[in-house]
């Protein structure tokens, strides 16, 4: 896991701890549906939780194999730093609510920078967290 992804597990970590929630446990089978979705939203050009080929959170997941039993997914674009990304999704109330869902115990985490980000949406930073719990 890169730096970046490190630090926005240890703030989402650290945001659930003060709010009297366990930390979450980094699944890397999240992780790669988060990054996939990620990569993904900055090379095909869109941002939404909905994939280009009809995907949703939950079929992303599945898709790594991971069984689950809750699915919730943040996604960010723009941001610089991890400490932006983690306070803009504290600072809206459905990310919120997702960083401090008390039934996933679980995270992914997907970064994704593309320095000639030219298309009609153009952040440079796509970001993806993705939570759940297994079955």
């Amino acid at each position: 896991m890169s730096t970046f992804l490190s630090e926005v597990l240890n703030l989402t970590n650290q945001f659930r701890q003060q709010n009297g929630l366990p930390a979450l446990t980094y699944n890397a089978r999240l992780g790669s549906a988060a990054q996939g979705h990620s990569q993904k939203m900055a090379l095909q050009d869109f941002f939404n939780h909905v994939g280009l080929d009809g995907s949703e959170p939950e079929d992303r997941v599945s898709a790594t194999g991971y069984q689950w039993s809750a699915v919730a997914e943040n996604i960010a674009a723009g941001q610089r730093t991890p400490q932006d990304v983690v306070q803009g999704w504290i600072g809206s109330d459905g990310h919120r609510a997702n960083m401090l869902d008390p039934n996933v115990t679980e995270i992914g985490l997907g970064y994704y920078f593309l320095a000639n980000d030219t298309g009609s949406v153009n952040p440079n930073t796509y970001w993806t967290q993705v939570f759940a719990r297994p079955s």
